[in-house]
């Protein structure tokens, strides 16, 4: 599941704070030329990668209403340098 997160750096330059997506397990892929499927037959990998596809579309889906509604300060999970979430009262939901 992706989720949006914010960082600031606090050094009051002009790019001081950064807003990404984030992937909450690690093991999921969003860039599609970077995902592999795997099976004991080629059967079994191309339904794995049925698997992997469907997923994707619908995080973009999930992604395409965020950003229809618009995004908000609410949207955001604070996040430290190396994009840790913070125990801060806006990441709790």
């Amino acid at each position: 599941m992706l989720m949006l997160t914010h960082y600031n750096d606090h050094k009051k330059d002009s790019q001081s704070h950064r807003i990404q997506f984030q992937e909450t397990d690690p093991g999921r892929c969003y860039d599609i030329t970077q995902c592999a499927a795997y099976g004991d037959t080629k059967e079994e990998a191309l339904r794995n990668l049925e698997e992997i596809i469907y997923h994707l579309l619908d995080e973009y889906e999930a992604i395409e209403k965020l950003y229809c509604a618009g995004f908000y300060e609410d949207d955001l999970r604070e996040v430290d340098c190396f994009g840790k979430l913070l125990k801060a009262e806006n990441n709790i939901k």
